[in-house]
């Protein structure tokens, strides 16, 4: 995934958009951060509900993950498979 990396973050944004699939949302502090697998990886969204922009969008590694694992429930995991 080194090509995604290179994009910019509007092109990092779309593609895990349209390509990836949610796994779950949820609330940091002032981001809404939307999890998404994305050809066998997982990248986050960092939506700034204060300034209504996404600004940040990453590959993340499988231990980085761990915040998440209270969130996700069975109902999660069916629709991912």
């Amino acid at each position: 995934m080194k090509t995604f990396e290179k994009l910019d973050l509007t092109k990092k944004y779309e593609m895990v958009r349209k390509h990836g699939t949610r796994v779950l949302t949820a609330s940091y502090q002032q981001f809404c951060v939307t999890l998404y697998l994305l050809n066998g990886h997982y990248a986050e969204s960092y939506f700034n509900v204060k300034t209504l922009k996404v600004e940040r969008v990453q590959l993340t590694e499988y231990r980085d993950l761990e915040k998440y694992l209270d969130l996700i429930t069975i109902h999660d995991i069916y629709w991912i498979l």
